[in-house]
């Protein structure tokens, strides 16, 4: 999925797509790599780490003249992505920096390119100190700086790769530019997102097998894409060294690689009593990064990605948040909950699928579609079920008696018989059993016509019925009916009814961190780094699709009002 509108607003990429046949004309370099068909369209092979050190070389000078030399062993920064996260901080600093004031900006890590100092040097002559661990990226970083004229506002360091970036700034005596204390405004970073090779090609993680192959190629050195820990790890040695330098630094920010991070990243914040902390999407092109800041500061207000701005425009799911006991759930797990949900809506004669969530998520989720409302006066149903299964006994009549000295029933016997033979149905006995010990059971909707029909035949029945619900349905499956026959009697056709509902159903559990709240556990790092979920259960109804959206507020009251 393209995710270039929800670009930050001010990034020229968003509207306008980079013209290679312009820059062919314009640079010989980058005319060097790209291609000309008959047609006249130019294009460059994106998994060639040359062809994109080009571009973004060539686009560094086109709309910010900016001159940069970029090694092939090195990480190639996107030129698009690395401008969100400049704007972003500008959005940032316009909340609690004076106009007049100059910002002042530790980059943690600037690489081969030093591509965030310069662009913020160059676009809002932003003061930069940047700090660097690999001695051959340094050589470069401070190249491309001489390269474009701006010492004056960029200063590079040398760290050791176990030393804290914010304890080496601010042991520098060189760095006071102004009388007092030194003072940074924004801290910003982008660690490498792995932890080791495992990691960073996928065998150790839930990537989907059915996720498209990435269109470009990495040339990052291993110290650029791996470190100790992973990028969550990275980030929490400078979330405990935010503590340090509360008073000092205004905001500090990073951005994750993974979506999976975000999560364990606010937990740590949160155990280490960190007030203020704000997430924020960066999007171009098919990616997507996260940036997490957080300050010390109350007049600081984060601004709102446009991804987020957007998707509230769309209906948002609703949710219910569970009590921390329920008596229906045998264990306090999401597991036991989608169990429970998943019994359920087939007791309300709802299609029921089990989905996998995004690999980046992990775990399952339900679609749901209901053709008939089931949920609604409930009570009602079942108590008119139980009158009519009174009555129906009533009228089981013996044949040798006579209605006038019929004594009234005082039970209702198992077997079919009554002192000889009775006038009642056994199967309609046993159906209006099922509704008032069940509600409403799918599989009596499926039963045979025919009372003396074989379990085969009642097997083939619902095995029929799966086939019909599954069609286009691939990347689901049923629990109860996990092989599907391949003998068909025709093609599968969608149902003419339209569904009053289709549906996600999610199941999450919240983390509890107040157990976690002391500070002078912060020294712990298998405490911050802890993920065990013991907060509420939570359920969100996503909908899809139907006759009714009320019917999703429907069926998440009546969830509510069962689930005790």
């Amino acid at each position: 999925m393209a995710l270039n509108k929800y670009m930050h607003p001010r990034n020229p990429y968003r509207y306008k797509k980079p013209n290679f046949k312009q820059l062919a004309g314009q640079y010989s370099f980058f005319k060097e790599i790209s291609q000309e068909d008959e047609s006249g369209r130019v294009t460059i092979d994106f998994k060639m780490p040359s062809h994109l050190a080009a571009l973004s070389k060539a686009l560094l000078l086109q709309d910010f003249g900016i001159s940069i030399e970029l090694p092939l062993d090195r990480l190639v920064p996107t030129i698009p992505l690395r401008l969100n996260y400049i704007l972003w901080l500008e959005d940032i600093a316009k909340s609690f920096v004076r106009p007049s004031s100059t910002v002042q900006v530790l980059d943690i890590g600037v690489g081969a390119s030093c591509i965030y100092p310069l662009l913020g040097a160059k676009k809002n002559s932003w003061n930069f100190i940047g700090t660097e661990v690999d001695q051959r990226n340094l050589t470069f970083a401070r190249e491309n700086v001489t390269r474009n004229g701006l010492q004056d506002l960029i200063k590079l360091i040398h760290v050791k790769e176990e030393e804290s970036s914010l304890d080496a700034v601010f042991n520098l005596t060189d760095v006071k530019r102004t009388p007092g204390p030194f003072y940074l405004d924004l801290v910003m970073a982008n660690p490498p997102f792995f932890c080791d090779t495992s990691d960073a090609v996928g065998t150790t993680t839930s990537r989907s097998i059915t996720r498209p192959e990435s269109k470009t190629v990495s040339s990052a050195a291993r110290q650029e894409s791996q470190t100790r820990g992973g990028e969550v790890y990275y980030c929490m040695r400078l979330a405990r060294d935010s503590i340090k330098y509360a008073t000092r630094v205004g905001v500090f920010t990073v951005m994750l690689g993974k979506k999976s991070s975000v999560v364990p990243m606010k937990r740590i914040l949160r155990k280490l009593n960190i007030p203020r902390v704000s997430v924020y999407e960066l999007c171009q092109g098919r990616i997507m990064r996260w940036g997490m800041a957080w300050t010390f500061l109350p007049s600081v207000e984060f601004p709102q990605s446009e991804f987020r701005r957007l998707r509230k425009l769309e209906r948002p799911p609703l949710s219910l948040v569970l009590p921390t006991s329920v008596s229906c759930l045998t264990n306090n797990t999401v597991d036991d909950l989608l169990d429970w949900l998943r019994n359920e809506f087939k007791q309300l004669k709802m299609r029921v699928l089990d989905q996998k969530n995004r690999a980046d998520l992990g775990g399952m989720h339900l679609s749901i579609t209901a053709l008939e409302n089931t949920w609604t006066h409930s009570r009602r149903k079942r108590r008119e079920a139980q009158r009519s299964m009174l009555s129906a006994s009533n009228s089981c009549v013996p044949v040798n008696q006579t209605p006038s000295n019929t004594p009234a029933p005082t039970s209702i016997p198992d077997s079919n018989t009554v002192n000889g033979t009775t006038l009642c149905v056994g199967t309609k006995r046993s159906h209006l059993e099922s509704e008032i010990n069940s509600s409403v059971e799918l599989d009596v909707l499926m039963q045979p016509q025919t009372l003396g029909a074989s379990d085969a035949h009642t097997n083939e029945t619902k095995r029929a019925r799966v086939l019909d619900e599954a069609c286009g349905e691939a990347e689901a499956w049923y629990d109860e009916f996990p092989q599907v026959p391949t003998e068909t009697h025709g093609e599968c056709h969608s149902a003419k009814q339209e569904p009053i509902i289709q549906a996600d159903v999610f199941v999450e559990q919240r983390a509890d961190d107040t157990r976690h709240s002391d500070t002078s556990d912060a020294g712990d790092d298998q405490k911050l780094l802890s993920s065990s979920l013991d907060g509420p259960l939570v359920i969100n109804i996503a909908w899809l699709s139907g006759s009714s959206r009320e019917a999703a507020n429907q069926i998440l009251c009546y969830l509510k009002n069962r689930l005790r």
